[in-house]
């Protein structure tokens, strides 16, 4: 029974302590020491319909401050980048890799889309998209296109749900399966060498 009435530094756990006043009673205590919540980030995006006039204002919650953050746009490595990026070109995702004090970290794709609407831009490729509204499970199809395409699905915070790389005909068509995805709106994005096309859709 020597021990200090306060303990610092007792790390994650139970701590169980055994108290005795000068009459020789005794109680028993425990406590439960919680770590930091855990590092998490979302992002809000203002797309770019032309130029570099894109933004991400990033949200950071948990972990141990202070955060350092690590942008993939002026290469990686470095940790010395701002919280949130402006004079971004649309079409692009960026990557940012966050770690707080403790050297926990968060990785976060960004994707910074455009403003033009599905009814305002070509569509070279003949991508259609269906069926829409569905459960998470559709097809993208091509009828004026064959060769390499990208395809992102998007969430509204601007995180990629889904990315695969196709080889695709004239014709053709290629099934997304994001059904673990949360329901709501959704970007589809389908990029190729010489195209970009964009639309939207709804999860059920």
């Amino acid at each position: 029974f020597d021990d200090p009435e306060d303990i610092a530094n007792a790390g994650v756990g139970v701590i169980s302590v055994t108290v005795q006043d000068a009459n020789g009673c005794t109680t028993f205590v425990s406590a439960t020491v919680s770590g930091p919540a855990e590092l998490w980030a979302a992002a809000s995006v203002t797309p770019s319909p032309s130029g570099n006039v894109g933004a991400i204002d990033l949200s950071v919650t948990g972990g141990t401050l202070p955060y350092t953050y690590d942008w993939s746009n002026d290469g990686t490595g470095d940790n010395d980048d701002t919280e949130d990026l402006s004079g971004l070109a649309g079409n692009m995702t960026y990557t940012v890799i966050i770690t707080d004090a403790n050297g926990c970290t968060f990785t976060l794709d960004v994707y910074v889309g455009n403003t033009v609407s599905i009814t305002e831009m070509e569509n070279p490729m003949g991508v259609n998209i269906y069926p829409n509204p569905n459960n998470g499970k559709f097809f993208v199809g091509f009828d004026n296109f064959d060769g390499q395409v990208r395809i992102d699905v998007v969430d509204i915070a601007g995180r990629i749900v889904y990315q695969s790389y196709e080889l695709v005909d004239i014709d053709g068509k290629v099934i997304v399966d994001v059904t673990s995805a949360a329901a709501g709106a959704y970007s589809i994005n389908v990029i190729s060498d010489e195209a970009i096309f964009s639309t939207r859709m709804m999860k059920n």
